[in-house]
């Protein structure tokens, strides 16, 4: 028998500002078990990724947001491109 390769698959997590998700929740006065069940994600899933333990997937995110009636930029990390240009 031949040796097996295994490629790496390319992460399918949307990176979150650290934080994002838990403040965006409850600025939404929704707990984790009320967000969780709206967004039909299991509450272990969704606790993990409020601690940054775990990624979460474009569509689960984007029934998050849904639920807290955000935008998916609001949970992600700010970009810094430097200083802005000269005038």
């Amino acid at each position: 028998m031949g040796a097996m390769t295994t490629r790496a698959r390319p992460s399918r997590h949307v990176a979150l500002a650290p934080g994002a998700l838990r403040r965006a929740r409850e600025d939404a006065g929704l707990s984790i078990t009320a967000l969780a069940r709206q967004a039909r994600l299991s509450f272990g899933h969704l606790a993990a990724v409020e601690r940054g333990c775990d990624g979460i997937s474009a569509p689960a995110l984007a029934r998050v947001v849904a639920v807290l009636d955000i935008r998916i930029a609001d949970l992600r990390p700010e970009r810094d491109d430097g200083p802005p240009a000269p005038a």
